[in-house]
């Protein structure tokens, strides 16, 4: 076209050297050229990580302070893995994770370090004497009950009237060897009991009191003393109070009226009238 003029691309030579990425044109823009090869990467440190540590604040404090370096040219570096974990080391963040923060190591003077063990120190003191507080309560605690325990004992036993009672009490009580040892000799101190008689029955002839057939209050109560098979003195004994709360009925036997003779005649002494004897009477004589 008329009035219109093309311009042909120009290539300008910079001195910045083209990325690995990139790809270099030469003057004529034909040949490329060559990529600058990469150098080799020097290993890589292995990272300091902190294991974790189950030991009491005092030990926590201590290894700190000892841990601390002395001289503050190294670098502390905050590191989040792919897993999505966080990390502090003292070397960089490798290739896979991503740098969080980096802040400069302190330097910890020689004051700052007696000061942290000072605290340490007092820290371990206060734990120790907390520690021998608590015992003390305890032990205290212990020899309270026991007086109790033995307290409790000593009256059993004393209340116990016979040896076997106060043996049998003294072992169910829980008190040392030395103290039961002790009640033990007042347990033997006391008196055996008295042995237990053996009951013999004997069999008691029950007196026919009042009529048998009517079952009369003093019979059924001697009956009942005897189903109990006493001994002999307590069966006496009941029998009597038996007799005492029922005593006997008074029978009164009626006899039958004196036979009433014939009067006899004043002159003779005879009898004026005579019955015959019965027929068949061998024994009647006139």
């Amino acid at each position: 076209m008329a009035g219109t003029t093309r311009r042909s691309p120009t290539i300008t030579a910079k001195s910045k050297p083209c990325s690995t990425s990139a790809t270099a044109i030469s003057s004529n823009g034909l040949a490329p050229l060559r990529s600058r090869s990469s150098r080799p990467v020097p290993p890589r440190p292995p990272v300091t990580r902190w294991p974790a540590d189950r030991r009491t604040l005092p030990g926590l404090l201590l290894a700190a302070a000892l841990a601390l370096p002395l001289a503050g040219h190294a670098e502390i570096y905050k590191c989040r893995l792919p897993g999505g974990q966080t990390e502090i080391s003292n070397t960089p963040c490798g290739t896979a994770a991503a740098t969080l923060g980096v802040r400069p190591d302190e330097t910890v003077s020689a004051a700052r370090r007696e000061q942290a063990e000072r605290d340490v120190e007092r820290m371990r003191n206060f734990v120790e004497k907390r520690e021998a507080a608590q015992r003390a309560d305890d032990e205290a605690e212990s020899r309270r009950q026991a007086e109790v325990l033995e307290a409790h004992a000593r009256q059993r036993v004393y209340q116990a009237s016979s040896m076997d009672d106060c043996l049998a009490e003294l072992d169910q009580q829980a008190v040392d060897s030395r103290r039961r040892a002790e009640l033990e000799a007042i347990c033997r101190a006391k008196p055996r009991p008295a042995p237990t008689p053996t009951v013999i029955p004997v069999p008691v002839a029950v007196p026919a009191y009042g009529h048998a057939g009517t079952g009369s209050g003093l019979s059924i109560c001697i009956q009942n003393v005897m189903r109990l098979r006493l001994a002999p003195a307590e069966q006496s004994r009941r029998v009597d109070l038996c007799q005492a709360q029922y005593p006997a009925t008074t029978v009164i036997q009626t006899t039958p009226p004196p036979r009433v003779l014939h009067p006899s005649t004043p002159s003779t002494g005879q009898p004026a009238y005579k019955p015959p004897c019965p027929r068949g009477d061998k024994f009647c004589v006139r």
